[in-house]
């Protein structure tokens, strides 16, 4: 059996199976756990942004990026080259107030969390002020432990260099799902 938690939270589970037989408790079988529930990926915060992003192309796919939605992990984007990923990103501000960063985890051990390990923090990179609030980079994963199956990506674009995956805020980060 399989029963999907609509809240994290911690759950007391009990499993009980029973033969066939007209016995009472005659081949009956209980089993216990306590279960601690979190939410897979940690959402994308909404709020107020001095910059949003406004078009994003990932190995040449235009993902249809809308400001006011986070989540493109519908489906998977296949990603041709693996030595060769070139992420553009166009924004609504010719020219920050502020210097910038970029930062792109992938949940290479698929286990819900982004930044866990060094090696699922794959781009940290600065624009300097008075700069587009733009992104435009290559990337070369064939590098990464991979195992085939489809993977979480963030991309983050914030003023604060202390940007953390659970601090991204909508219009200035997106999730993706992709294989390569």
């Amino acid at each position: 059996p399989t029963h999907t938690y609509a809240q994290s939270g911690t759950y007391q589970v009990t499993l009980m199976v029973t033969d066939q037989s007209d016995e009472p408790l005659n081949g009956q079988d209980t089993f216990e756990r306590t279960l601690h529930v979190t939410d897979q990926y940690c959402p994308i915060k909404t709020g107020n942004t001095d910059n949003n992003i406004t078009n994003v192309t990932v190995d040449n796919n235009d993902i249809q990026y809308d400001a006011t939605v986070s989540d493109y992990t519908q489906s998977t984007l296949v990603l041709t080259n693996a030595e060769n990923i070139v992420i553009n990103i166009n924004g609504n501000s010719a020219s920050t107030l502020k210097s910038n960063q970029w930062k792109i985890w992938i949940d290479l051990n698929d286990n819900g969390l982004f930044g866990d390990s060094n090696e699922e923090f794959i781009l940290n990179q600065v624009t300097e002020k008075e700069q587009p609030y733009a992104l435009m980079t290559s990337l070369n994963l064939s590098a990464l432990a991979y195992d085939g199956k489809p993977k979480h990506m963030r991309i983050s674009g914030d003023y604060s260099v202390t940007t953390t995956p659970c601090a991204s805020q909508v219009g200035e980060a997106f999730d993706l799902k992709i294989q390569w």
